[in-house]
């Protein structure tokens, strides 16, 4: 890995911040991945911002917007037909790094390094950072940690997104679970059929 030292170990009670996902994005680099292929990230720089963008915003869309508007402000003559065409390619760039960085490369990323400052930390008696509670965010889309069992059972996360405000935040994950069954017609409100149906196979 590059010369900085793990021992610089990031002591995380929530979420990172920026420069802490930088960090150790920096530290993966070359070693658990590149960015050879150039599709839509081009550097540890521009990843941990998309990164930090989808964990603040909690949203792909932003990210879109965001490869949309710099594909156009290089570009002089914009006709009807050519918006369309660089949206439809932001979009398809932006999915593949949700697919690709966000579900993928950056949590076995943040695993690995985990792994190795714990082991350094251990040898030195130094107590260790963690980020699983932020791997398991990313991989659940940061849903709300007592929601992340919705995720689990298969219900889209805009949808379980769309219940953080109905479902009480100070409930376990089994009591989630009875706080739906006695408000069914409620979260109904709340749901698109299909979802309705996903949820009433699961619970």
């Amino acid at each position: 890995m590059k010369s900085k030292s793990v021992l610089q170990n990031i002591q995380w009670s929530q979420l990172p911040t920026w420069d802490q996902m930088y960090y150790v994005l920096e530290l993966a680099e070359n070693n658990l991945f590149n960015f050879d292929s150039k599709r839509g990230v081009f550097s540890v720089k521009q990843l941990a911002r998309y990164l930090n963008m989808y964990r603040t915003k909690k949203n792909i869309i932003d990210i879109v917007n965001d490869i949309y508007n710099s594909k156009i402000a290089t570009v002089k003559t914009l006709t009807d037909e050519r918006k369309a065409r660089y949206y439809d390619e932001a979009v398809e760039t932006a999915f593949h790094i949700y697919r690709h960085w966000f579900q993928f490369t950056v949590p076995k990323a943040f695993r690995v390094v985990d792994s190795i400052q714990r082991l350094i930390c251990e040898k030195r008696n130094i107590k260790p950072g963690s980020y699983s509670f932020f791997v398991q965010q990313l991989e659940n889309d940061f849903i709300r940690e007592n929601l992340s069992i919705l995720v689990e059972f298969g219900i889209p996360s805009n949808a379980v997104r769309r219940l953080e405000n109905v479902i009480p935040s100070n409930l376990s994950e089994d009591e989630v679970i009875d706080f739906i069954k006695k408000n069914r017609s409620n979260i109904k409100k709340y749901l698109l059929p299909y979802e309705s149906e996903r949820l009433e196979q699961c619970i």
